[in-house]
């Protein structure tokens, strides 16, 4: 006997309990400020993103944003695995198709949203650390060979740089917009971690920087006294010189 409509509720809303369950046990536990969980301290700041990326400037209330500044900063570089996680988050497939399942079903009129994307939190969150958040360079390095994450990880490296470099906030048109990378990448030459180092190394490299800066600084790269950032300076050197 087939299933009825109840029926198949039932036994997808099972379903979707255990795939909730599941996600929570799975998720990165949030680093906690004060008794309240990250996201929360996050959320001001997520607020102002748009407003943050057209002007520089945080929104209409500087109180609550200013919170989760001191939030972020409190808990330091703890918070950088889960604003990692965050920025490249991505919503599991029955995340992003059951909501217009249940649509199609009922053929009802309601508004069924799209679930909002968590790099929002990852941005701001890295943003509001400053330097402090550079030792995630190796990581967001690497994100820019990865094409879901490669955009998210290019914003945060240059906002990083222009809030190092005030005026922090978008460039002025007349001004080159890599300026922001151009800063954290020479700024992380000199950074007391070498796999900071190593990964500006590969950033050099990218084409944010002049051919004749990029040789200038791998040269002065070779003689770091750490073996790894030496080696990868080195190989990158070599292929400017055939």
């Amino acid at each position: 006997m087939p299933l009825n409509r109840k029926r198949w509720s039932l036994l997808i809303l099972s379903v979707l309990a255990l795939m909730a369950i599941l996600s929570l046990l799975l998720h990165r536990r949030e680093p906690r400020y004060h008794g309240k969980p990250l996201s929360e301290w996050l959320a001001p700041l997520r607020a102002d993103y748009t407003q943050i990326l057209d002007s520089g400037q945080w929104g209409e209330n500087p109180v609550s944003w200013k919170d989760g500044e001191d939030a972020v900063t409190a808990i330091g570089t703890n918070a950088i695995p889960y604003l990692l996680n965050e920025l490249t988050f991505k919503s599991p497939f029955w995340k992003r198709h059951v909501p217009e399942f249940f649509h199609r079903w009922w053929k009802d009129d309601a508004d069924w949203k799209e679930i909002p994307s968590h790099q929002f939190s990852g941005h701001v969150g890295l943003l509001a650390l400053g330097t402090n958040a550079l030792v995630a360079l190796p990581d967001l390095e690497r994100l820019l060979d990865d094409s879901d994450n490669s955009k998210s990880a290019q914003q945060v490296i240059r906002y990083l740089g222009e809030k190092m470099n005030p005026p922090f906030g978008r460039a002025a048109d007349s001004e080159d917009p890599r300026d922001g990378i151009r800063t954290v990448t020479f700024y992380c030459l000199n950074h007391p971690t070498p796999a900071v180092r190593q990964a500006a190394v590969k950033l050099l490299c990218r084409g944010y920087v002049s051919t004749n800066e990029v040789i200038a600084k791998l040269t002065i790269a070779a003689k770091d006294p750490a073996p790894e950032v030496q080696r990868e300076a080195v190989k990158r050197l070599e292929t400017y010189q055939k």
